[in-house]
């Protein structure tokens, strides 16, 4: 569980460097949203973007 969480740390800060934090800040309502719905789909999509 422990690692997941430090690969979804690491995933989120890749996407805020990548997209920039101005992106990141506009979608982030939108990120938290779907983290919250879809708790099994963001995993994968960190196995996916990793």
């Amino acid at each position: 569980m422990k690692s997941c969480v430090r690969l979804a740390a690491h995933a989120v800060a890749m996407i805020v460097a990548l997209t920039g934090a101005t992106v990141f800040h506009a979608s982030g309502l939108q990120w938290a949203a779907a983290v919250d719905a879809m708790p099994l789909r963001y995993p994968m999509a960190v196995v996916l973007a990793g």
